[in-house]
């Protein structure tokens, strides 16, 4: 009994397998026939759109027509204020020497060392208390106001102009920070017409002394 039972348990098993197997090749053959579509979806097949060939146009060269007077770049100031002098050069050479007075050299009235360009001509008038200036260019706004290329200032007294220490140009700060300059040379430098000209100027000697 015992042989039979085995025997038939044999059979069963062998059975099984054997329809496990069936079903098993049945479910990886519909997979991989399934995976046919799918890879024509993933791949479709691309026609090319062919761009035609741009030709260029012969470059074009054109000529530009200032609108305004253009300064030349050739021109320099440079002013050294350990001589209390403003050199002037045009074309890689100087053409003039200006005595200058710079700024007396206290917190509030020292001339400080700067490199820009000269910047609008503003014309005369007052700049401090009752005194007067007749021609100004604008440099620099500093802590205590602004800074510029001025006329020696000088009161007035009816008709006539009492400046304050003209003999000071080219000998020794005597300004609130601005540089002054003789209204003789400051008639030639509006002539020269010194706005957008590059401009430095130097540090100022602590041990600077009057001559």
């Amino acid at each position: 009994m015992t042989t039979i039972q085995n025997k038939n348990s044999k059979k069963i098993w062998i059975y099984l397998g054997g329809l496990l197997l069936i079903i098993i090749g049945q479910h990886l053959n519909g997979a991989r026939v399934m995976a046919v579509p799918v890879m024509a979806l993933a791949l479709p097949t691309v026609t090319p759109i062919l761009t035609p060939t741009v030709t260029l146009s012969p470059t074009v060269t054109y000529r530009l027509t200032p609108t305004a007077k253009i300064t030349p770049t050739d021109r320099f100031i440079f002013i050294d204020q350990s001589q209390q002098m403003m050199h002037l050069f045009e074309k890689g050479k100087r053409m003039r020497v200006i005595p200058v007075s710079t700024g007396m050299g206290t917190i509030s009235t020292t001339t400080i060392s700067w490199r820009g360009k000269v910047g609008q001509y503003l014309g005369g008038g007052a700049v401090v208390g009752n005194m007067y200036v007749d021609d100004m260019w604008f440099l620099f706004p500093d802590l205590y106001g602004l800074v510029l290329i001025h006329t020696v200032p000088y009161t007035k007294s009816g008709q006539l102009k009492q400046y304050d220490q003209l003999d000071a140009l080219g000998n020794r700060p005597a300004s609130h920070g601005c540089v002054r300059i003789s209204p003789q040379d400051a008639q030639w430098l509006k002539t020269w017409n010194p706005v957008g000209v590059p401009i430095e100027i130097s540090r100022r000697k602590i041990d600077f002394q009057s001559k």
